[in-house]
């Protein structure tokens, strides 16, 4: 599937500015709640939808090795350039310019995939939950992450632009039921006015 022109666009253009909406108090918040949710993670890691890196170093913190093999993948290479930008792990992650519909990745390659802040912008939500399925090993991690509940997101799309109006999460419990679909078991499911988390893990066998 060819990356959407209108999106990859639209996330070029806010690619200068994106960390300054990302400051120091955002950033803490957010190493907290990997913490809290993320368990320690062998590389390969794919950070999907990792625009400008700013998860680069919470990954890296929560890496117990294989520090050097790890992915940030967006549909925007302008985003991805941007990640280069005054981080000092940067040279740890390949940048990938993907959609994560299609993930030029080998099947079985990944340890954990982390969707941070990304997943109303998937069109189609079940071909990404099987693609990465296809790329997890057995016992893999998917973690879900965003920074409000579905509402809030979804109100905040419907007033973004015309290339993500349209871009929507389903509630947390439903996402969930769907992963199941796909060779996973939900460790944590949690939705409220200020988060909204899906922890996976990748069966053994499926």
């Amino acid at each position: 599937m060819e990356i959407n022109p209108e999106k990859q666009l639209f996330f070029d253009r806010l690619s200068p500015d994106w960390d300054y909406s990302h400051d120091q108090v955002k950033m803490q918040r957010i190493s907290r709640l990997f913490r809290k949710y993320a368990p320690q993670m062998d590389a390969p890691v794919l950070d999907l939808g990792a625009g400008s890196g700013v998860l680069m170093p919470v990954i890296h913190d929560r890496l117990s090795s294989g520090s050097q093999f790890n992915i940030s993948a967006d549909i925007s290479l302008s985003m991805l350039q941007q990640s280069r930008v005054g981080q000092t792990i940067a040279g740890q992650f390949n940048l990938l310019q993907a959609d994560g519909h299609f993930l030029p990745l080998r099947d079985a390659s990944l340890n954990a995939v982390v969707c941070f802040q990304v997943f109303p912008h998937f069109e189609h939500k079940d071909q990404v939950l099987a693609e990465i399925s296809r790329v997890l090993r057995p016992g893999g991690l998917m973690l879900v992450m965003h920074l409000m509940d579905h509402h809030g997101l979804n109100a905040l799309h419907a007033e973004a632009g015309r290339a993500v109006c349209n871009d929507r999460i389903w509630p947390a419990t439903t996402l969930a039921g769907h992963i199941l679909q796909y060779g996973f078991k939900n460790e944590v499911v949690e939705e409220k006015s200020d988060l909204y988390v899906i922890r996976s893990r990748r069966l053994e066998t499926v």
